[in-house]
């Protein structure tokens, strides 16, 4: 059980990121070609 406590702690805040990072870049995608619903 701590193992996983451990794992989940190390690999929870990458994996937050890089999906923060990642819908970050459909948004701006989505703008730069004329897609103002990310704006709004």
């Amino acid at each position: 059980m701590t193992d996983f406590i451990t794992e989940f702690i190390i690999l929870a805040p990458p994996i937050l990121l890089a999906l923060t990072l990642h819908e970050f870049a459909h948004g701006m995608v989505a703008y730069r070609l004329g897609d103002p619903t990310a704006k709004r």
